[in-house]
């Protein structure tokens, strides 16, 4: 089991509730999130009753599905805009918004994760400068 954050956008996310294998899910994550755009998207009115209805259940799994909000004064939601105006396919179609939500996440954690690598890596030069 992946014991950290797994980012799931729509298109991904739907094709295990469709077939209804979300212990798939289960087994190999210990929580996924979700974007409030992705979220949006998977309980439009368009969209299959099965997909609302597994989402449903895998959402009661209490914290098994965590949905994220962005502020619109975020970085965050900052970088979605930027991505959602003006990312494009190449076949020259715009972008979705559950994809551009789940690109800035991911591009905010990997900015984290490399600001606490950054950390430790400091303290241990400072560890061997002070052993030299």
């Amino acid at each position: 089991m992946i014991n950290k954050p797994v980012f799931y956008d729509t298109d991904c996310l739907a094709c295990f509730l469709i077939i209804g294998e979300c212990s798939i899910l289960i087994q190999m994550f210990s929580k996924i999130i979700i974007t409030e755009p992705v979220h949006r998207e998977l309980f439009n009115e368009s969209t299959p009753p099965i997909i609302k209805n597994n989402l449903r259940v895998l959402i009661g799994r209490g914290g098994f599905v965590e949905v994220k909000e962005m502020s619109i004064l975020s970085s965050v939601y900052h970088c979605y805009s930027y991505i959602e105006q003006g990312l494009r396919s190449d076949n020259d179609t715009r972008i979705g918004k559950g994809e551009a939500s789940v690109i800035a996440f991911a591009k905010k954690m990997m900015a984290l994760l490399l600001a606490i690598i950054f950390s430790m890596l400091k303290n241990i030069l400072i560890n061997i400068i002070y052993l030299l």
